[in-house]
């Protein structure tokens, strides 16, 4: 996490220097609508939108077969990640007995 060192201005900048004093910086913006027009109105006050699969649009059958696809491709992927972990294991296993018949050899 990168982290903002900031000094102090101003007429005290001195004093704020020397009692340690947190820097504080703050921006406000607002975005002012007198007179919005109709439709951007409607849009404002119609509520939450409609997920994608509903309205028909990049969803639907076609959005439902990608993402089928996609989960198809994650369990495969799954279980190749565990069959090397099986693999890792099965290494850490023998090195573990190695290390045992060495280390009762050396007593």
């Amino acid at each position: 996490m990168a982290s903002l060192k900031m000094h102090p201005y101003g007429p005290d900048a001195e004093g704020q220097r020397e009692r340690r004093e947190e820097i504080i910086s703050q921006n406000y913006e607002e975005v002012l609508l007198n007179v919005p027009v109709e439709a951007f109105y409607n849009i404002l006050t119609s509520g939450p939108p409609v997920p994608t699969s509903e309205t028909g649009g990049k969803g639907g059958e076609e959005g439902r077969g990608k993402e089928v696809e996609e989960v198809d491709r994650l369990r495969e992927a799954t279980k190749e990640v565990d069959k090397l972990m099986e693999k890792e294991r099965e290494k850490l296993t023998e090195k573990e007995k190695e290390m045992e018949v060495d280390g009762k050899g050396e007593k």
